[in-house]
Formats: structure tokens, C-alpha cells, sequence
């Protein structure tokens, strides 16, 4: 991607959140989670960029927090808005809570009332992911991030089989 489009992106961000506030919605969900574009730009495993949006961290953050100020703009403070991420990438050099704890601190800090959280979609069967399947399988990271980002949490799926 380069640096144009990805400010397209960000910009198209703010105009589905501008067009979801004139339609009446109450709540508004960033998606960030399973493979998809936020969660490539986030994860090690996605992101092998070498610009100012690959290589740290900080850098890997800075397309999803982006995209978060720029849906913060049009959407208002007391309209909650929340964000889906994969917490890690059940894959070795993938996403882990030491990633993900800092990621959620700073999605608090730029307006995210409510981090919804899932797991794995970068890495698949090339990375030999090994998902443990059950019952509240998300609730923990759901913890761990509300505990040691202080920001609310809730967990996705019912972990049936």
C-alpha cells in the first residue's frame, strides 16, 4: 500500500462512520480482528513493512490509530465506539498480550470506549497456529487487557464445537 492510499483508507474510515451517524446508529464498531486490514498493519506476522507503518510496534499502530481518530472526528464522544481485535495470532512471532496490552492503552487513549476481543486470522496453517477450541476461550484475554490496559473489555464466541 502505498502512503496515498493508505491515507484513502483512513479517510474512507471517517466517511462510513460520518454516513453510519446520519443513518441513526448507536454504536459503531472499528474491525480489527481475524486478517483483516487493521489486524495485518498490527500484527509482526502481516506487517513486514520497512516505513514509517512496519518495523515497531509504535509504527505497527499507527494505520489503526489513525483510522480510530479519524472515525473519532465524525463520531461523538457519548456514542460509544468500539474496537474487535485479535489479542494474538496462536502463531510463533505473532501478536501476543505484550502486544496487544500497549495496542489497547493506546486505543483508550485515542477515544475507544470498549475493546472487543477475539483471537488468530494472520499466520494460518503456514505459521502452524494451534487454537485451543472451548468454551470461553476469548474471556481471558478479555481480562488481561481490561486489567493491565484499564480499559473495558468484552469477549467474542461462545467457543462451541
Amino acid at each position: 500500500m502505498t502512503e496515498e492510499y493508505i491515507a484513502a483508507v483512513i479517510e474512507a474510515f471517517g466517511a462510513a462512520a460520518a454516513r453510519a451517524k446520519q443513518a441513526g446508529f448507536a454504536v459503531l464498531e472499528i474491525y480489527g480482528a481475524h486478517g483483516f486490514l487493521l489486524h495485518q498493519f498490527l500484527s509482526p506476522l502481516g506487517n513486514t513493512r520497512t516505513d514509517e507503518y512496519g518495523g515497531s510496534a509504535e509504527n505497527r499502530m499507527r494505520l489503526p490509530l489513525a483510522v480510530v481518530d479519524s472515525v473519532r472526528l465524525v463520531w461523538p464522544g457519548p456514542r460509544p465506539l468500539f474496537y474487535r481485535l485479535s489479542a494474538v495470532d496462536w502463531a510463533v512471532d505473532g501478536l501476543t498480550l505484550e502486544h496487544t496490552v500497549p495496542f489497547a492503552a493506546a486505543l483508550k487513549s485515542h477515544g475507544i470506549d470498549v475493546v472487543d476481543c477475539s483471537s488468530g486470522g494472520v499466520g494460518g496453517a503456514a505459521q502452524k497456529q494451534q487454537i485451543p477450541v472451548g468454551p470461553l476461550l476469548q474471556a481471558p484475554f478479555a481480562e488481561a487487557i481490561r486489567r493491565d490496559a484499564e480499559v473495558p473489555t468484552m469477549a467474542v464466541g461462545d467457543g462451541a464445537v
